[in-house]
Parts: C-alpha cells; structure tokens; sequence
C-alpha cells in the first residue's frame, strides 16, 4: 500500500495493482497495510471496490490483507492511526468478513463504509447520509432536498447504468479542522466516459467529444442522460453542481482515464495517469457556510 491514499494515488495504485494481476496471475493477493499512514474518503471507497472486484473477476484467487503484528498488541499507538481508522470504519469486516479487534466501532466523524448492491436500491443510507449531513453543514431543507434527489438519482445509475457487477460503496468522513465534510460514491462499472460514448459523440452545440474527461463533463450538463428511465433523468449531476455552488464547496468526478474538478464555478478538465474502472464522484461541503437566500422562480 502506498504512504497515502487519496484520488490521485488511488487510481495509480488501482491501475498498478490490477496490472500486476493480469500480467502474473497468482493464486494469492496480499494488501500490505504496514506503510499506510493517511486515508482518504476517495481511498477509502477505492479500495473497497477493487478488493471487491478482484474477487469477483478472480474467484479462484485469495485476497489477504496484512499489517504489523505490533498493531495487536497496541492499536491506538500512532503508528497505526491509518489501520485502526480503517477497522473503526469497518473495512477489514465489509471486506475480510471480521473486524481486527471487536472493540472497533464507527466513529462519530464518519458516516460508516457501506456497499451498494447492484440490484437493490439503499434508500435507507441516503436518509442515513441526508440526516448525517444536517447535523453538520449549514445547507437550507430545500437544498437537503434537492441533495436526496441528487444522490437517489446516482444511486439508481449505479443500478440501472453502471453496469457494475458488484454495485459499488460509499463513505463519508467529517474533518472539523479544516471544516469540511467528504462524500465519496463509487462503482466498478464501465464509467460515465465509456458509457456516454455509447450515445453521445458530440455535445448539444456541435463540438466533438474526445476525451474521457470531456464526456464526464458533458454528463453534467442539465437533462443530459444515456438512458430513458423515469428514476433516471439526467439532473442528477447537475443538481450537484448547484448545490455545491451554494454551499461553496467543491466536486471531483473520476472515469476511466479522465476526470472533472468543480470548484467556485469553475471547472478543470485533467487526464489521469492511471486508470478508474467506473465512476468515483467525491462531494467536499463547507460546514461554515450557510446559503443566502434567494427568491423563488415560479413558472406558470
């Protein structure tokens, strides 16, 4: 495992990792914890996913993970913050079967790691989230509201567009430090890029799409949907957009080998160096900023 894992050096990891996978074949796969110093939401989901994915793509295979034996003999030591944060989470028993010590338990700053099942929908962790979230960013119940739409409509693409043969996770974590709150949502499926690409070669003005990122951008746009499905109808993102903007926040969306960074209206196209098998959508809200109020628009 690497020093750190956040965006970036999750998809490098990602890429890396099952490369090495194809290329020797093995019959055991051993994630070796004892470097690990900090995670990150988007690390947090990653991981869970590809851990989840390898086993369902190599059933023959054994997945392990490792860590410093010292750890059981002192987990609060703070060498191994990052591996008790991880059992508080409950990642070493969504994905090991068994928490490492069984005093471990979700901690209050975190809004638990929980797998999304790819023919179900989990209504239950979006109100889980919704109320979590209240209790910690300055959002108006409107834009609660519009956050619920929001997020039941990226569920639902992970059911109905994804593909993903084993759904997906999500994980959110509080850092009252600096303020924020991050929501990570990720699948293992063909990717927004790879499936916009199925409907879309241009965007609504004419302009060729090309990259994998231009298509995640263009998957923002209001109304823009790949399928016809009435709990599918392309606002999702879009809802996103504005409610980040109210709460001055900030979004990163990952697919295949592009990505979208939203931040004060702005937005930034980037090409990874690596590769994200499905879509990974990471939500940053300010928990000091409260909306101002705006006037109703009412059509008639």
């Amino acid at each position: 495992m690497p020093k750190e894992l956040n965006a970036q050096t999750s998809v490098e990891f990602y890429r890396e990792t099952m490369d090495q996978i194809r290329l020797r074949q093995p019959d055991e796969v051993i994630f070796n914890f004892g470097k690990l110093e900090f995670i990150r939401p988007a690390g947090m989901v990653t991981l869970t996913n590809m851990i989840g994915l390898i086993e369902y793509e190599y059933p023959g295979l054994t997945v392990a993970c490792s860590y410093p034996d010292a750890y059981d003999i002192n987990p609060l030591d703070r060498a191994f913050a990052a591996i008790d944060f991880l059992d508080d989470c409950l990642f070493f028993e969504k994905t090991m079967g068994s928490k490492i010590h069984d005093a471990s338990g979700e901690r209050g700053t975190t809004n638990g790691l929980e797998k999304l099942n790819a023919n179900s929908f989990n209504q239950q962790y979006i109100d889980r989230t919704i109320s979590w979230l209240k209790m910690n960013v300055g959002l108006k119940n409107k834009s609660f509201s519009f956050l619920g739409t929001a997020l039941s409509e990226i569920f639902n693409n992970i059911i109905d567009h994804s593909g993903s043969p084993i759904g997906g996770c999500a994980f959110a974590q509080h850092y009252p430090r600096s303020k924020e709150i991050n929501l990570c949502i990720a699948d293992t499926g063909m990717g927004i890029a790879s499936r916009m690409r199925t409907k879309f070669s241009e965007d609504d003005q004419g302009v060729p799409l090309v990259s994998d990122s231009e298509y995640i951008n263009y998957a923002t746009y209001n109304k823009v949907s790949t399928k016809s499905n009435p709990r599918n109808r392309g606002m999702g993102l879009n809802t996103l957009l504005h409610i980040i903007d109210n709460n001055k926040g900030s979004l990163m969306i990952l697919s295949n080998e592009g990505s979208l960074r939203y931040n004060n209206g702005k937005r930034k196209l980037v090409d990874l160096n690596g590769y994200y098998k499905g879509t990974l959508i990471w939500l940053s809200f300010r928990t000091d900023t409260l909306e101002e109020e705006e006037e109703e628009e009412l059509e008639w």
